[in-house]
């Protein structure tokens, strides 16, 4: 009998199997976004990515962590709800909230329960105050943005940069990325937010989709 023959169809079954594994579940979707998907150059082509296939549309929030982490080729890290004593840990170091991760372009995912994707910064990155947007702008691709003052008095629940940046507050007067304020962008039921709390710096935007429409309010749009 020829030994050959069995080691190359389990050497065909386990391709076959492998390129199962690596096809995303959205067979029934020719047309979807999600079927360009495609490992992230940069943080534009990313950003675009998710754009395309989280704002104008929403297949993306089907996917799992693992096929996101194998479509884009970066981490992606599975958020789960804390517990009421990690929450007070995190309330008195806010760099809990990042992960220690490495990632080929400075940039990591965060996926929610509630259909949601963060945009995030690595920890060292945060802590070396590398903002996702050193240009001072949002990318022109991501359209008109609506956005508000914050109100430090509201008790606003995200302390990502609350107590991070408080001691060093720098109103940025000439560029278009301003602290103190909320940006946002809206899509029938899906928006696009961020926000740059005590400095002109931005480290994680979220995507992320509701039951509802939503509606951006803002003093001001550019």
């Amino acid at each position: 009998m020829n030994l050959r023959i069995p080691i190359l169809l389990t050497a065909l079954l386990s391709t076959l199997t492998f390129a199962e594994e690596k096809k995303l579940p959205i067979p029934d979707k020719p047309n979807s976004p999600c079927n360009q998907l495609h490992k992230a150059k940069d943080r534009n082509d990313l950003l675009r990515q998710l754009y395309k296939a989280g704002f104008k549309d929403d297949c993306i929030y089907d996917l799992s962590a693992k096929d996101l982490k194998q479509a884009f080729g970066i981490p992606v890290v599975e958020h789960r709800k804390y517990t009421d004593q990690e929450w007070k840990k995190r309330k008195k170091n806010p760099m809990l909230r990042y992960r220690d991760v490495e990632s080929p372009i400075n940039i990591y995912l965060l996926k929610f329960y509630d259909s949601s994707i963060y945009v995030m910064r690595p920890r060292k990155l945060v802590e070396a105050k590398k903002t996702l947007f050193p240009e001072d702008k949002f990318p022109d691709f991501l359209g008109k943005v609506s956005e508000s003052k914050i109100d430090f008095t509201e008790g606003h629940h995200s302390f990502i940069t609350f107590e991070l940046m408080k001691s060093s507050y720098q109103p940025n007067l000439k560029g278009y990325i301003e602290a103190g304020t909320r940006y946002c962008w809206a899509y029938k039921n899906r928006k696009i937010g961020t926000e740059a709390y005590y400095t002109d710096k931005i480290f994680d935007m979220v995507f992320t989709k509701k039951r509802k429409e939503y509606n951006c309010f803002s003093r001001r749009t550019k």
